[in-house]
């Protein structure tokens, strides 16, 4: 039978033994982190939510499956987690936003009622060269009156901005790390390209959440596709298209603390430094159209 772990801690650490799992389990923060791999066990994180990205969290280990690099893999732990984040909020307040931000800044006034009490936040505005408006605080009146002042004018640094978070989410105490990225998904003005973006993202610990402001302008297909694809390989949630009449609602359910753990034992390593595929499957599950979030891979060989 798969070991419980009693408290929960998540992301892509591994442990010298099973003991060390249960001891060390209570004292750290969830870490969704990077799935690399050197030892024992491998923590998949994972998030369930209905069709309309409603939260799941009444499963149970039975009800999932784990396939590593297409083979149906036991589990050699499983538990639920709600632990702290540590979370940077990339609020885009260009001038294509101007019809919208104030909907935006309404919405994440009502997010921040989920927030855990050991939260931290941090604000990233995105326009012209994007900046550092608020650094990680628990005091969410300051944070509420950054994300208030906010007007919206110039530039969209999309890219550079999202890597300015990836900055900053490194300095967040907890061990687990989120960054939440609210924008129509244009980019005007960044010096960054996207590979290198994608690079960085690979390598954070952070999970990437992305609601694309629907503002009626034609929706550019790579823009789409970019940040839906940056949102899964981190294991985050992509929503896309998001209108303002419902834009309210989807943070009223966006929670990002709620996730399940699975914890597997990977094979042994042929050496170098080979990427896994990861994939997680529900079964017997009465829910229509359920979707699941995860991180895709892991690697071997490379310090967690």
């Amino acid at each position: 039978m798969a070991a419980r772990a009693p408290a929960p801690h998540t992301g892509a650490v591994v442990f010298p033994s099973r003991w060390l799992l249960w001891s060390l389990a209570a004292s750290l923060a969830a870490q969704p982190a990077r799935m690399h791999v050197d030892s024992d066990l491998v923590l998949v994180p994972t998030i369930v939510t209905d069709h309309d990205y409603k939260p799941v969290f009444n499963l149970t280990e039975r009800q999932f499956q784990l396939r590593v690099d297409r083979t149906p893999t036991p589990l050699a732990g499983f538990w639920k987690d709600t632990g702290p984040v540590s979370l940077v909020i990339v609020l885009d307040a260009s001038g294509s936003m101007q019809n919208v931000l104030g909907r935006s800044q309404e919405a994440l006034r009502g997010f921040l009622a989920l927030a855990h009490p050991e939260d931290e936040y941090a604000l990233v505005l995105c326009r012209d060269h994007g900046r550092v408006e608020l650094p990680f605080t628990q005091d969410q009146r300051a944070l509420s009156a950054a994300i208030l002042a906010a007007g919206a004018h110039g530039s969209t640094p999309l890219l550079d901005s999202l890597s300015l978070a990836l900055d900053l989410v490194k300095r967040g105490r907890h061990e687990r790390k989120a960054i939440l990225l609210i924008s129509d998904g244009e980019d005007t003005s960044s010096r960054l390209d996207y590979v290198t973006l994608r690079r960085r993202v690979l390598e954070s610990t952070a999970w990437l959440y992305v609601l694309q402001f629907f503002t009626g302008r034609p929706l550019d297909e790579f823009e789409f596709r970019d940040l839906r694809a940056l949102a899964e390989l981190t294991g985050g949630i992509f929503f896309d298209d998001v209108s303002p009449k419902r834009f309210a609602e989807y943070f009223a359910e966006l929670d990002v603390h709620q996730r399940y753990v699975l914890a597997f034992r990977p094979g042994p390593s042929a050496g170098g430094q080979r990427q896994h595929r990861l994939e997680v499957r529900l079964k017997d599950v009465r829910l229509e159209k359920p979707r699941l979030f995860w991180r895709r891979s892991f690697q071997d060989g490379l310090p967690h």
